[in-house]
């Protein structure tokens, strides 16, 4: 096991709710031993999750590797906070003294040992948008967070300029919002995805251009309490995605 807490650098706030398991049992996707990250209700906030983009956890069990390497992404977010934060495991227990285990920052390509070390240091910073140098594709990212309550985030890339905008849609195919319309150019945009005025559910965020059409899916859950303050749209264009890796060295794991 190893459970993460991600802290500002030079700041109050804190996500303590981060580990990372290997159980029997346990399957690749979600399964029962994984537990959903939920948005914080807080205006300000850091997170930290684990898991595929469109299923983010708290709680991410694996079955144990055998053979090879297991890698889980680990989602690093942001919102009204500074962007120097500390990564650090206070918990690193029953993995066999035969497993190597690190984190592996892939923007910088940093990788921790995290049996020697205690924490990383890194820098929150926004990918800047048609970034020379990189071929322009039609993409759709998933919605993050997902599940979602109160707002989300979604960015999405053109090949081309032209006429695009990504909208939302029921089971039922009934359009319920449209988040983008009109001419936009080439690249890289992101975009607020307001769920406070839907219904819990499944919707799917669908983006076409032409003979071109991408869509993804995204879980509106309820609120707690009173409605959640408005939050900025830009923390996935500030994401930083780490990865850890573990891996039995000499034979197979227990």
């Amino acid at each position: 096991m190893v459970a993460l807490d991600l802290a500002q650098a030079d700041g109050p706030l804190h996500d303590h709710d981060g580990v990372l398991t290997f159980s029997e049992g346990a399957t690749d996707g979600t399964g029962v031993f994984d537990a959903i990250k939920l948005t914080p209700a807080a205006g300000a906030y850091i997170l930290a999750a684990l898991g595929d983009a469109s299923a983010l956890q708290a709680v991410e069990s694996r079955p144990a590797p055998t053979t090879g390497a297991v890698s889980v992404p680990l989602h690093v977010a942001l919102v009204g906070a500074g962007e120097r934060l500390v990564l650090s495991w206070p918990v690193v227990e029953a993995l066999p003294e035969t497993w190597a285990a690190a984190l592996t920052d892939m923007q910088t390509g940093t990788t921790v040992d995290l049996r020697t070390a205690t924490e990383y240091a890194f820098t929150v910073t926004a990918a800047p948008a048609g970034e020379s140098g990189t071929a322009a594709v039609f993409a759709l990212d998933a919605p993050a967070p997902n599940p979602a309550r109160g707002q989300a985030a979604l960015a999405y890339s053109l090949a081309e300029a032209g006429a695009a905008g990504p909208s939302v849609v029921d089971l039922l195919g009934r359009e319920v919002a449209v988040l983008a319309e009109g001419e936009q150019a080439a690249g890289r945009h992101t975009t607020a995805l307001e769920v406070s005025g839907l219904a819990p559910g499944v919707y799917v965020v669908r983006l076409s251009v032409g003979a071109q059409t991408a869509t993804r899916r995204v879980v509106v859950v309820r609120q707690r309490g009173s409605r959640i303050p408005d939050r900025p749209a830009a923390w996935p264009a500030a994401q930083a995605r780490r990865m850890l890796h573990a891996r039995p060295e000499a034979g197979p794991g227990p």
